[in-house]
């Protein structure tokens, strides 16, 4: 179980990578793409 948490927590991490590299809008379309849980997206906004 840890090994699966760690394995999300490294995705988000990730993402908040790409969003940094990225324009608002662009961020937005990804995020349009992705099938994400309301906890997936507060973590990606802290």
């Amino acid at each position: 179980m840890e090994e699966f948490f760690d394995e999300d927590m490294t995705e988000i991490e990730s993402m908040r990578e790409e969003r940094k590299k990225m324009r608002e809008k662009d961020f937005a379309k990804l995020i349009n793409k992705k099938d994400l849980s309301e906890f997936e997206l507060d973590e990606l906004f802290m």
